[in-house]
């Protein structure tokens, strides 16, 4: 944890005079929508800390944050202090030159690697879930491409679940778990996209719905242009069977 009082209850694992990174907890919102409903943001918090976080990004809300994760999910968040290095980092993204390592556990024992291309879109706004398409659909669907490396780290037996590293460039909403889910392979409590379980109960610890963690980034520095790579500690209860994978 950030011994700066200025960040007081946020993890801070980088800081220089552009950028902030967040080792984000399971249970909050990256950010929110005017108007909406539903607890805190870390978006909220960084406004509330310096306006330079509100300046630097397009829209208000989202207070510099150049990338954004599910409530759920725990992990690197990334947020701008000045505008250019927003616009600059934030175009690396939709660009898919950043690269992005998750761990994750799902249902069953997947035994090889698994790449997933399939498109992913939202046929109707609001939707709570997304669609996987087998086939590359046609415009009014509002997909886009996604790519998805699952590749296994452990099958614990006792929980029969398979702890798994998972590489992206893409960055779709819901991505891996909705390609996990797409490969028969869903991530373990996550009943949106089919899971059977409740995780808690399976490892007999308090424990967030699901365990997704943004553990790895590298992107190049919107200043120096030198490559930065970021790491986020995993959190409990999750951080023994991760032990020697990060």
């Amino acid at each position: 944890m950030n011994n700066n009082k200025r960040y007081e209850g946020l993890d801070i694992i980088y800081e220089d005079d552009y950028l902030l990174a967040i080792n984000k907890p399971s249970g909050i919102h990256s950010a929110m929508l005017p108007g909406e409903k539903g607890g805190e943001s870390i978006a909220e918090i960084l406004c509330n800390i310096d306006d330079s976080f509100v300046e630097a990004s397009s829209k208000a809300e989202d207070c510099g944050l150049v990338n954004r994760l599910d409530f759920e999910t725990s992990g690197i968040l990334v947020a701008a202090k000045e505008k250019k290095a927003w616009i600059e980092t934030r175009a690396n993204v939709l660009a898919e030159s950043v690269y992005k390592e998750y761990l994750c556990l799902t249902e069953g024992n997947l035994r090889e690697e698994i790449e997933v291309d399939n498109y992913i879109g939202t046929p109707a706004r609001r939707s709570d879930k997304v669609k996987v398409y087998k086939r590359k659909p046609r415009k009014k669907d509002r997909a886009l491409p996604a790519k998805t490396l699952f590749s296994p780290v452990s099958y614990i037996s006792n929980w029969g679940l398979t702890l798994v590293r998972v590489e992206i460039s893409t960055g779709r909403r819901h991505q891996i778990r909705a390609h996990a889910a797409f490969a028969g392979y869903p991530l373990a409590g996550d009943d949106l996209y089919g899971s059977s379980v409740v995780l808690s109960e399976v490892i007999k610890k308090p424990a967030p719905k699901f365990f997704l963690h943004s553990y790895k980034m590298k992107f190049l520095h919107p200043h120096t242009k030198e490559l930065i790579t970021l790491e986020a500690p995993v959190p409990e209860p999750f951080r023994e069977i991760c032990e020697g994978v990060v």
